[in-house]
């Protein structure tokens, strides 16, 4: 037989069963991992027709790996503009039976393409040192380049690391083959280099990313072929996958390469001479406005 003290106690906690089932806190669902992949891909594409015509194809590609310590990341990237010089000439007997015939000469006014990997190292999981490893190659003949192989190592530090602010700096030496449109007995193919970069990356809001990239590189062979490139962008997403970006790109060489300019008599302009040589404008500047997809 159940005694009054037992059966209180029992109708207590069955009591308190709803409470205590009710009162819990249920668990949120666990996340689904990062992958450690990621693709981002630029576009922007202008084209012209009827009286002027010209076309403009810019590209970029990011793809990066990242581990818990280190992270590679390859980028590829074009540009190319083109345009088509309008030729009009009439001939006949006369006025009212003149024929007009139209020409169109197209003309690649600017070309560069580029190839870069990088492997970035830190020296322990939450250690701000870090070491780095890169090879690339560009090519930009309409400032004399053909071709350019680089590679490169050294080690760096991230000095800024937070949710919305990224800045790190590094040190690097390495070697340069150089292959120029126009070689000349002076020419160098091949030479040392000392380089001093800088990455910042900032958020601006809650859809809006400021990033901005300089390169600092010295001529150990010749200290007055110095080299200076600066990348800055804006990009605002519009959704998950899809953002516009505005860039402005400067590249400066304080011994640029040179050109070949073609040399036509002054007594008759169609006579050619050959061609001359002249170097090469110092510094080239890109603004671009570009759709971007990211994977």
């Amino acid at each position: 037989m159940i005694q009054p003290k037992n059966l209180s106690l029992c109708l207590f906690v069955l009591a308190t069963l709803p409470i205590a089932a009710s009162s819990e806190v249920p668990r949120p669902l666990p996340e689904s991992p990062r992958s450690p992949w990621s693709d981002v891909a630029t576009l922007s594409y202008v084209a012209t027709s009827g009286n002027s015509e010209g076309k403009t194809l810019g590209f970029s590609n990011e793809c990066s790996y990242r581990w818990s310590k280190s992270a590679v990341v390859f980028k590829a990237g074009l540009l190319k503009v083109a345009s088509a010089t309008v030729t009009r000439s009439a001939s006949g007997e006369d006025l009212e039976g003149a024929t007009v015939t139209e020409t169109r000469t197209w003309k690649t006014t600017a070309e560069s393409y580029y190839l870069n990997l990088r492997n970035d190292n830190r020296l322990t999981r939450n250690d701000r040192w870090y070491w780095f490893s890169g090879v690339g190659w560009e090519r930009n003949r309409p400032t004399g380049l053909e071709d350019r192989f680089a590679g490169s190592g050294g080690f760096g530090r991230i000095l800024v690391d937070s949710p919305n602010t990224r800045f790190r700096t590094d040190l690097g030496f390495g070697f340069t083959d150089e292959n120029p449109v126009v070689e000349t007995p002076a020419t160098r193919s091949g030479y040392w280099t000392a380089a001093c970069n800088a990455e910042l990356k900032q958020r601006i809001g809650p859809s809006a990313h400021y990033s901005l990239e300089v390169s600092a590189i010295e001529d150990l062979s010749d200290s007055a072929d110095s080299q200076l490139c600066l990348k800055q962008s804006l990009t605002a997403s519009l959704n998950k996958s899809l953002a516009l970006k505005v860039g402005y790109e400067l590249k400066y060489r304080n011994r640029p390469n040179l050109v070949a300019v073609a040399a036509t008599s002054s007594q008759d302009a169609s006579t050619p001479l050959g061609e001359v040589y002249i170097p090469a404008r110092k510094m080239d500047t890109l603004l671009t406005t570009s759709l971007v997809a990211t994977f």
